[in-house]
Parts: structure tokens; sequence; C-alpha cells
């Protein structure tokens, strides 16, 4: 008897939390969203005053290594004053969310070499380059969303 109450009872939380507009629908037809553009949003927070450092990578070789393989750039880096974390980026998601079926994606290898290419130049490696990035970085948190209308 305890089983079945859970089971109503599952069902009735279930039920009150389904969009009212779906419920009361008798003909639902599927429907996509329109002019639907996804985006990867990623907050990072910096370690101590390595912010300025970081920039100065993005700009010096990331920047580069994206116009240099046509591959996407961020569209909007948002420095933030409030709040855990100190940076906002933001990505238009060519692909939508099939992007995120690559494991490697061949954006990702057309940038990695053109990243290699420029820090040659420099007479450095990419591999330490990415490695000093990754050590200004605290932490991160990567999410997707969606704007529309575009």
């Amino acid at each position: 008897m305890k089983t079945l109450t859970t089971i109503i009872a599952v069902f009735i939380f279930a039920y009150f939390l389904m969009p009212t507009d779906v419920i009361a629908q008798e003909d639902m037809e599927p429907k996509k969203f329109e002019n639907a553009t996804w985006k990867e949003v990623v907050f990072i927070d910096f370690k101590p005053g390595k912010m300025d450092r970081a920039l100065e990578i993005v700009n010096k070789y990331f920047k580069k290594a994206s116009e240099m393989s046509g591959t996407s750039f961020p569209e909007t880096m948002i420095e933030l004053r409030t709040g855990p974390w100190d940076m906002m980026v933001v990505w238009s998601m060519k692909d939508g969310l099939d992007e995120m079926n690559w494991e490697v994606s061949p954006d990702n290898i057309k940038w990695r070499k053109a990243m290699e290419k420029i820090a040659e130049e420099e007479g450095a490696s990419a591999k330490d380059i990415w490695e000093e990035y990754q050590s200004l970085v605290a932490r991160s948190s990567m999410q997707l969303g969606m704007s529309r209308g575009e």
C-alpha cells in the first residue's frame, strides 16, 4: 500500500509540474523554436591578480589563432564587477547543439594548428602558452543557452 501511495504522489507531483499549455492541448503538434541561436557561456574566475596576463594571452594568441583558422572567437567578453566570477565569455554555436557531439571538432583542430604556428613565430610552444593560461584560471563553469529571433 505504501508503494502505491508513493506512485500516486509522484504522479500528482509530476502532473502539477507540467506546463499547463501541454496538458490543455488536445491536438498537439511538434513545434521548434524559430530563429534559435544556441550560445555557450563560460564564467571564469582568475587567480588573484592574473586576469591581465590571461587577457594578454587571449589577445596575443587565442584571438589571432581564431582569425587565422577562420574559427569562432567569443562574440562577447564581459569583465564582471560583482559576484563570484571575473569574466563571462559568450560564443554563438554555429552548428547549434550538434557542436556538443564532438570530442575534438574540425574547428578545434584548425584552431590548434593556427595556435601552433603563431606560437612558433614567437619562439614559444602552443602547449606552454595553453598551460600558462590554464595556470591563471582558478575555476570556470560552462552553461548552454539560447537566444531567439537573431
